[in-house]
């Protein structure tokens, strides 16, 4: 009876072992069937856009600003390169990029990176060699033979010729934009065109930057004073923004004085300029007083 009880837990003891180990093996290969987790992706930025000031076409030397967009937040750090020529400064969302001393196409790149994200915006600008003019050579030709009895006819002294001065002069942007609304009004559209090329000519450079840092700060609308009869924040902003109001004024009344003269395509040309390129230029209106937007009204031409 004892041996009868002895085997009879013996085979219990090994068929329990066994289910053991089955279970243990069907265990295992579950795991390995089992796919792993798919990682969730990082993720990621988007990609910057380079905007230049003005078509990227530059000559020798020549500077343009240009601003990064695209990348929200202010917790963004931005690296600068150029393939040759110079960008400064190198790590800001406004930057102003200067064309090399050799003609041909450059690659500026812009690497944003974000919460340890990075992005690249690339843009390519030409270069354009000036063209060197070279004078065409003049044939020179024999003096005429005098007959020995014929007397030698006399020389007229010629008078050196004689500088005229442009009809507009101002020592200020201001100076020349007044000039220039008073004589659109008499009217006297050589004189208006006179001084707005004035303007245009010393101060666009200094317009486009201004335009450029609006844009990238966004605050073409939300800089101009919210009142106009308050003098200290009227006084401000032209402080501030003169040289991009004067300019929009100036190519604006460029666009009215040729207007008058008949010469629609070039008018058409001026007004275009304003709107494509300095959207942020206010002109004062003291008669209000109020600001308009140039651009807004150059629209309506």
């Amino acid at each position: 009876m004892k041996t009868a009880v002895t085997i009879f837990i013996t085979k219990s003891y090994l068929y329990c072992k066994t289910i053991l180990l089955l279970c243990l093996l069907c265990s295992l290969g579950l795991s390995a069937c089992t796919p792993a987790p798919t990682p969730t992706p990082m993720p990621t930025i988007p990609v910057p856009a380079i905007v230049p000031a003005h078509p990227c076409k530059l000559q020798p030397g020549e500077t343009i600003p240009l601003v990064v967009t695209g990348v929200p937040g202010t917790d963004v750090v931005y690296g600068w390169s150029a393939s040759s020529g110079m960008v400064v400064p190198p790590d800001r969302s406004t930057v102003n990029y200067t064309a090399p001393e050799t003609a041909g196409d450059v690659i500026i790149k812009v690497v944003a990176q974000k919460g340890g994200q990075t992005s690249e915006g690339i843009i390519t600008c030409n270069v354009v060699a000036i063209p060197t003019i070279t004078p065409t050579p003049t044939e020179t030709m024999a003096p005429p033979v005098i007959p020995t009895n014929t007397p030698a006819p006399t020389l007229t002294e010629t008078a050196a010729p004689t500088f005229t001065p442009s009809p507009c002069q101002g020592s200020s942007s201001s100076d020349l934009i007044g000039k220039a609304w008073g004589a659109l009004g008499k009217p006297n559209y050589e004189m208006v065109l006179a001084c707005t090329q004035a303007i245009i000519a010393n101060w666009g450079t200094a317009a486009d930057k201004l335009q450029a840092e609006r844009m990238a700060d966004n605050t073409c609308a939300s800089a101009v004073p919210a009142n106009p009869k308050n003098t200290q924040a009227v006084n401000a902003f032209h402080a501030k923004y003169w040289a991009l109001n004067d300019v929009a004024t100036a190519w604006f009344l460029s666009g009215e004085a040729l207007t008058k003269l008949g010469k629609t395509a070039e008018a058409s040309a001026a007004f275009q300029t304003v709107i494509e390129r300095y959207s942020c230029g206010y002109a004062w209106d003291a008669s209000g007083p109020w600001f308009w937007n140039v651009a807004e009204a150059a629209q309506k031409k």
